[in-house]
């Protein structure tokens, strides 16, 4: 097995602490119950223990992780705060005034880059699907031209759009998309290069979908937030 630095001693579960009769229920459980798993992946402290896929998958084959996207622009945004170079309390139409329609919500004048994150910006509306519009429109224009349920920051909607406006504050301020901007700071470092993310007609990350990864990659990441932001002893992202 390889592991983030050289290689590992190939390892039985019991000798990683996991049980291989709990790791067999866990199989069997699988097949019975859930019919749609394409691979499975398992590390504990870094130390991948039992990697598996189901024909036609492979381990190596890319797949759509949806919302998954969602953690990453949070992450993007995250170090972006700890080098100042926004705050999650700034207002959102700072970044997006001269995408305003000439009548919009007087209420996302209250709205700021926090709310976006907890998903307590606006609603399930905006999280129509972008590819629907015409094509020319723009993303940002057309969320802000959303009439808003409640106040910012009131309650919670699931809102992928939100993510999407996260993901333009991201270019807007590094000149990059998301997925360039975390490959530099981030998967790079992780060895990730395998990694698709859909785009806007601009070159934004849609962020809250339309990622692609491969699952041995998935968990490096999971690995990553484990140890809050440290690979190989170095903070790659702010704890």
């Amino acid at each position: 097995m390889t592991g983030k630095k050289g290689g590992f001693e190939l390892l039985t579960p019991e000798q990683c602490g996991i049980s291989s009769l709990a790791l067999l229920e866990l199989f069997n459980g699988l097949e019975e119950n859930v019919h749609h798993v394409h691979t499975f992946s398992l590390s504990r402290c870094g130390i991948p223990i039992v990697e598996a896929s189901r024909k036609p998958y492979s381990l190596n084959c890319k797949m759509n992780l949806l919302s998954v996207g969602k953690s990453l622009v949070s992450m993007a945004i995250g170090i972006l705060e700890a080098e100042n170079r926004l705050r999650i309390d700034d207002l959102v139409l700072d970044y997006f005034r001269d995408k305003l329609p000439a009548e919009y919500d007087l209420r996302l004048e209250k709205l700021r880059i926090r709310h976006l994150l907890i998903m307590a910006a606006s609603s399930c509306a905006r999280s129509t699907p972008f590819v629907t519009l015409e094509p020319g429109r723009d993303w940002a224009e057309f969320y802000l031209s959303l009439p808003m349920p409640d106040e910012a920051g009131h309650s919670f909607e699931y809102d992928t759009g939100a993510s999407y406006m996260l993901s333009r504050i991201v270019t807007i301020l590094t000149g990059k998309s998301a997925l360039v901007f975390l490959k530099e700071r981030v998967f790079n470092r992780l060895g990730i290069t395998d990694i698709e993310w859909l785009t806007d007609a601009a070159g934004v990350s849609v962020g809250g979908w339309g990622l692609y990864m491969c699952p041995h990659d998935l968990i490096k990441l999971g690995q990553l937030w484990s140890d809050y932001g440290r690979w190989d002893g170095e903070q790659l992202v702010p704890e």
